[in-house]
Parts: C-alpha cells; structure tokens; sequence
C-alpha cells in the first residue's frame, strides 16, 4: 500500500512498523514512488522477498539473495525488509570465493591423502577455479615420487631419511 508521508513524520505500517521518510531518502525497508509538491514522498514498505538495507530513494527494493546448496551455502538469517539474507558454509566447509559481502562458494576442508602432495603450483584458489568448470578437486593431488614420502605437517613430500 502506498502512502504519502511528509518528511521527519513517524507513520505507522500496516505491519505496525514506523516509516520515516527523509528529504533526503526513506529508511531501510521502504522504497520511493516519487515525490509531491511541498516535500510530501511517497513510501512503501519492501514486498516479502526483498529488502532496503539503507536509507535510499530506490524505485524498487532488492530482491533478496538466495543460499544455492550447489554451492555449499545453507541459510542463516532469513531476509526481512530491512536486512538481506545472510548464507554460511556447511559445517566442516569454508568459504573460497568471497565476493563484496557475500560468500560465493564454499568447500569442504580437504588434504591430500597419505603418499600424495598437492600438484606444484596448485593453490586453493586453483582448486575453486577447476571446480567452477567442473575438475575435480582431487585432480590436484598427485602421488609422491618414488623415495619421497607425506607426513602430517608437510604439503610436500619429503626424502626418506631427509630433514
């Protein structure tokens, strides 16, 4: 429902919420529907799926992000008007590619196995490239040259017998 409120006036929601409107934009939770004569706005509260999280005078809010479990997110906040949805990693997952506010893409936590090194020149950031167009992460790791072996603080293999 649009209402016209005038600038620095408390109105009351139909969700029985406040809204305040601002010369110089609305409160979070609302968008502009454009302005009268003698500094009246027009101000309507966001529709359930999207979102102002700052005072503005948007023409329409933000749609709200969703958690894709493709890429390893489970919601952990809801979206509500004023506050965009907030996504977090699996358990024993972290986040590999973290963009503006947001997480992209987590993984789980992996090593290579015993025996094995991870590729020279590999980094995780490698890892998350290769899974994005669909390698495996496990393509990374390669077997440890014959006289070389793994142990539990090394990346690299090392000699039998060197320090």
């Amino acid at each position: 429902m649009l209402r016209e409120l005038r600038p620095g006036h408390v109105h009351s929601s139909s969700h029985g919420e406040g809204l305040r409107c601002h010369r110089i934009g609305h409160v979070a939770g609302c968008y502009s529907q454009g302005t009268d004569a003698g500094d009246a706005v027009s101000c309507a509260p966001c529709e359930p799926g999207s979102f102002t999280s700052f005072p503005n005078l948007l023409l329409h809010c933000l749609p709200c992000t969703h958690c894709h479990a493709e890429r390893g997110l489970v919601l952990a906040q809801n979206c509500t008007r004023r506050v965009d949805t907030v996504c977090a990693c699996e358990p024993r997952s972290y986040c590999a590619v973290f963009t503006g506010h947001h997480c992209e893409l987590c993984l789980k936590n992996w090593t290579c196995t015993r025996g094995q090194e991870m590729k020279q020149g590999s980094t995780q950031t490698e890892a998350v490239t290769q899974i994005l167009i669909g390698i495996s992460v496990f393509a990374l790791c390669v077997l440890c040259i014959t006289g070389f072996f793994t142990c539990k603080s090394c990346l690299r293999g090392l000699r039998h017998g060197g320090h």
